[in-house]
């Protein structure tokens, strides 16, 4: 509205509407745009001929003038408008891609807890429950030792503390997240081993 008296009572002003119309299509949309675009090329001519009573060689200059820059005008708002909305898709997509990464990031980790707790749950049943169970059949064996065999009961709590410490030592391991420790140089699961074949079990 500014634009339009300065334009009417110059004409030179009107060299403003290339200023102004990617203003149009910036604020508003596609349809208001055209037609601010339309009034601000050709109202002022309009105005000016009808103030001024320019000679009709003069008029017909102008009206060519103002279709030239209404044809300018649209092609560069729709140009403005397409920039404009490539830009809203381009976020978009950029919106997108991090919410698909979060949640890849998000599964992956899920992912690993799950394998993790998959390994723990193998180890501590390949090793741990292994353990316990030598130690229990080591408190059967010392019970049914203790009154006539005092010896190989105390044989077999040396075996049991030996048990114990190697199971301290695997839990200590598993907490750690090394894998589990090696029994010594085989002498335990031997030892386990025979005392089972002796006692049926």
């Amino acid at each position: 509205m500014l634009f339009l008296a300065p334009g009417v009572l110059v004409g030179q002003t009107r060299l403003m509407t290339f200023a102004l119309i990617p203003q149009c299509f910036i604020c508003l949309r596609m349809r208001p745009a055209l037609v601010a675009v339309t009034v601000i090329n050709i109202a002022p001519v309009a105005g000016w001929t009808l103030l001024w009573r320019p000679s009709p060689q003069d008029v017909f200059y102008h009206c060519v003038f103002a279709l030239v820059t209404l044809v300018i005008s649209v092609a560069m708002g729709s140009w403005t408008v397409r920039i404009i909305e490539q830009s809203v898709e381009r976020a978009d997509l950029i919106a997108d891609l991090e919410a698909s990464r979060e949640e890849v990031e998000r599964l992956s980790a899920e992912r690993g807890a799950l394998t993790e707790r998959e390994r723990m749950s193998r180890e501590i049943h390949g090793t741990l429950a292994q353990g316990f169970t030598s130690v229990l059949m080591l408190v059967q064996a010392i019970d049914a030792e203790l009154e006539r065999d005092v010896p190989a009961a105390r044989r077999h709590l040396e075996l049991m503390e030996a048990t114990a410490r190697q199971n301290l030592a695997e839990a200590r391991a598993l907490v750690a997240g090394r894998a589990p420790a090696d029994l010594d140089g085989g002498s335990l699961p031997d030892a386990l081993r025979r005392l089972a074949d002796r006692h049926g079990t």
